[in-house]
């Protein structure tokens, strides 16, 4: 808790503008006169309304242009008030004449009677043993309608059930014990769906399979100083932490010190007003982002209300302010000002950002890291640009900084997400070659590395740079025979190899590179090119290739007696011969004459 809480206070921002809402007359100081005239009991939002219940009965809908309608809803006071999040219809708890027990009543918030009323739905007369003895403290409704609770000040609850809307029953669900209920919210889970209930000194949970109660925590709550919410199940604010429930008990807590009035939701934001000397305060924290949004003070604070995207504070004395929120795009630029580059990459992610836009705060990030001369920092943003940022952008940096660390590690990415072109790959190899990474080299080149490059220039590299086995594994990996060979003969000089090689390809590449080889090789090895040119001008068998860089034992030059009986039956059968001419090779014995009539 102590961890999380230090984040939302080191980063503060005011990413809410607040406003006196005022008059018509134009005057900036004269508040609008509205919430001073009404006097509220309760209050609700929802269906593009401010809901006030007053002492009179009625049911204040304030639009959006501040002008109000009323209608009666009770005879007396509207104790409780809410308005479903999914369906408009509005809930009303109030009492009646006064020998008579309080009343519910559900409103079709869409259809209105001839008076231009909201209709009402139903009303259920509440069980008088409890309803008029003591002061309806909460009340939840399930999205459903098919269960409410009410809590009392003497800690009693009473649940209707068997649907709201029909044949509605009522049972109390918990006794008096005069400990105040001072939270209500259900936890929506299928079967799983449970009811929270606080008082001042507990938190418990009545599933709705039983409505027996589960006592999860010894503490409680003060008074609208919890709620629900479809993110966190059950938030609870005391004065040393806010805490968060699941059904199953208490989970983790922000340790945001100070006296707790009331708490609400917005969107992502909690919103906590707390007591401070003679104001109160009210703090926005982003739950998603962990910072706090906005800090403000305020005198006497009696509702906080959400609708049409705002946030509304009215106070003791009948004003009402305004809190708008600031855009995400002007965030993003007060995020950027003051370095905090990460922030502003949870925050446009959180709001949906296309992927070009994130892109380009890792590279804002990156080069501020840059430009401190963090490089290794750096680099790991500017990774994160691949496949949106141009690569040159990036290493032309490093490469002006002198940072081949970096460089290859920006390289290696690209290799591995598979955008890398040729000119990275030579980059690549040779910022290898140069660091002596060779096992880095040896990685980069194994046929499961899974990396895309250009064959012909990593060939090309590891000769030049004298890393001639390298060199020949690709070729060999890749089939590339007249690369592996020259390899082998022009940079290694392991003219055993060569043949070894030459003696696994088909008659015609090996007849071919024979031509090409041959001359350098009978200088080198004549007894050995002689007896494999004899094999490929007699019948020649490809040996099996083993692709592994062991030299097979045996050699592949079978007896000449074996091969003329071989012929014979061949020429019998009429099976065509596999085999060179031996006057294609005369050439290759310039210098090494004596070895000629041994093939001839």
């Amino acid at each position: 808790g102590h961890y999380i809480f230090a984040m939302f206070h080191s980063k503060r921002f005011q990413f809410f503008q607040s406003k006196l809402i005022t008059a018509d007359d134009g005057n900036p100081d004269e508040p609008l006169p509205l919430f001073k005239e009404l006097s509220i009991t309760s209050s609700a939002s929802g269906h593009g309304y401010l809901i006030f219940g007053d002492d009179q009965g009625f049911v204040n809908l304030v639009q959006r242009d501040f002008t109000a309608k009323a209608f009666q809803a009770h005879k007396s006071t509207v104790q409780s008030i809410q308005h479903l999040k999914g369906r408009p219809v509005l809930i009303t708890l109030g009492a009646e004449d006064e020998a008579l027990p309080h009343t519910i009543k559900l409103w079709d918030m869409e259809k209105e009677e001839r008076s231009g009323d909201p209709i009402c739905l139903k009303t259920i007369v509440l069980n008088p043993k409890t309803s008029n003895i003591m002061p309806v403290t909460c009340m939840s409704a399930r999205e459903n309608l098919s269960e409410m609770a009410i809590g009392y000040c003497d800690g009693s609850i009473l649940l209707i059930y068997n649907d709201i809307t029909g044949n509605a029953k009522q049972k109390l669900i918990r006794s008096a014990d005069e400990i105040p209920v001072t939270v209500l919210g259900w936890k929506e889970a299928g079967r799983n769906s449970a009811l929270f209930a606080v008082t001042t000194n507990s938190v418990s949970v009545f599933p709705v399979s039983s409505f027996q109660e589960e006592e999860i925590d010894a503490h409680g709550c003060e008074l609208e100083c919890g709620l629900t919410n479809d993110e966190c199940d059950l938030i609870v604010g005391r004065p040393e932490a806010i805490y968060f429930y699941s059904p199953e008990g208490r989970g983790p807590c922000l340790a945001f010190d100070g006296e707790k009035k009331k708490l609400a939701w917005f969107r992502n934001n909690l919103i906590v007003v707390g007591i401070s000397q003679n104001w109160n305060t009210i703090n926005i924290y982003d739950m998603k982002n962990k910072f706090t949004a906005f800090t403000g003070k305020f005198q006497n604070i009696t509702h906080v209300l959400t609708e049409w995207g705002l946030i509304f504070v009215l106070t003791r004395s009948g004003k009402a302010y305004q809190l708008t929120e600031t855009d995400t795009q002007t965030k993003l630029e007060t995020l950027y000002m003051k370095h905090n580059y990460q922030l502003a990459i949870n925050l446009a992610s959180s709001q949906q950002y296309d992927y070009n836009s994130i892109v380009d705060i890792y590279r804002k990030y990156g080069d501020h890291l840059y430009g401190k001369g963090d490089y290794d920092a750096a680099v790991s943003q500017y990774v994160k640009t691949i496949g949106g940022l141009e690569p040159s952008y990036v290493i032309r940096k490093f490469l002006d900084a002198q940072q081949i660390h970096n460089l290859t590690s920006y390289l290696q990415a690209l290799h591995e997400k598979n955008k890398a072109n040729a000119d990275h790959t030579t980059l690549l190899l040779n910022c290898y070659t140069k660091l002596k990474d060779v096992k880095k080299l040896d990685e980069f080149i194994k046929t499961d590395s899974g990396y895309k490059f250009d064959l012909g220039t990593a060939i090309k590299v590891c000769r030049q740079a004298g890393y001639y086995d390298h060199a020949l594994l690709l070729a060999r990996t890749h089939g590339k025979h007249e690369w592996y060979l020259k390899i082998l003969l022009e940079d290694s000089k392991d003219y055993e190899r060569a043949i070894e090689y030459i003696s696994t390809l088909e008659l015609k590449e090996a007849e071919q590179n024979m031509k090409q080889y041959g001359k350098a090789m009978i200088n080198a090895l004549p007894e050995r090119t002689t007896e494999f040119l004899k094999s490929l001008c007699t019948f020649y068998v490809p040996k099996k290739s083993d692709f592994g860089e062991k030299k097979p034992e045996t050699s592949s030059v079978v007896p000449s007696s074996l091969l003329a009986d071989l012929d014979q039956m061949l020429a019998a059968e009429g099976v065509e011969e596999v085999k060179a001419s031996a006057e294609e090779f005369i050439h290759i014995f310039m210098n090494n004459e004596e070895w000629l009539p041994q093939l001839i």
